[in-house]
């Protein structure tokens, strides 16, 4: 990525997340309960064991009353938050604004349930678009804003990596 790219990429995504409440002490699902307060809109935490076959990590469904987040079942928090936090960059970044609704045939048709999401947003290893980009930008800010202020298990190898590849794919972000 560029430099003046990620430059006007970090002011938007700071810029969003100026408006955004951390809890203190830190609470993901207190955090969530804030931010869909703030939005209006309820949002769902939910742990969904088939998206561990998948190649995504975690799905926003828009729904008409609701946000939900799936998640694939993971033992690092690390990993947790920054897959929920890449689905709150897609809602704090107003992506859903861009797409036409799911009709509900068509949901039924890809998900072999009545009523389900008018709209998906999915996380993957992969981002390869703007919007991708941009919504995983967020969480790595959203994670670097919440890790300043909280104590950080720096000795776990695993944080620990997480955090240098995403400095390396974001450009060091957090400098």
């Amino acid at each position: 990525m560029k430099t003046t790219e990620q430059h006007r990429l970090r002011r938007r995504c700071d810029d969003l997340l100026r408006q955004v409440s951390i809890p203190t002490p830190w609470d993901l699902r207190d955090f969530l309960e804030n931010l869909g307060e703030q939005r209006s809109r309820p949002i769902v935490l939910a742990e969904a064991p088939a998206l561990a076959d998948q190649s995504v990590s975690a799905q926003w469904w828009k729904q008409s009353d609701a946000d939900v987040i799936l998640y694939a079942p993971t033992q690092s928090t690390f990993y947790l938050e920054l897959n929920v936090f890449h689905e709150v960059g897609h809602m704090l970044c107003g992506h859903d604004k861009r797409y036409t609704p799911f009709s509900e045939q068509d949901m039924e048709a890809l998900t072999s349930a009545p009523g389900a999401a008018s709209i998906i947003f999915s996380r993957s290893s992969r981002f390869d678009s703007d919007e991708e980009r941009e919504a995983e930008f967020t969480a790595y800010r959203l994670k670097l804003m919440i890790e300043r202020g909280t104590t950080v298990a720096d000795d776990d190898p695993t944080n620990a990596h997480m955090r240098k590849a995403m400095r390396r794919a974001l450009g060091n972000a957090d400098a």
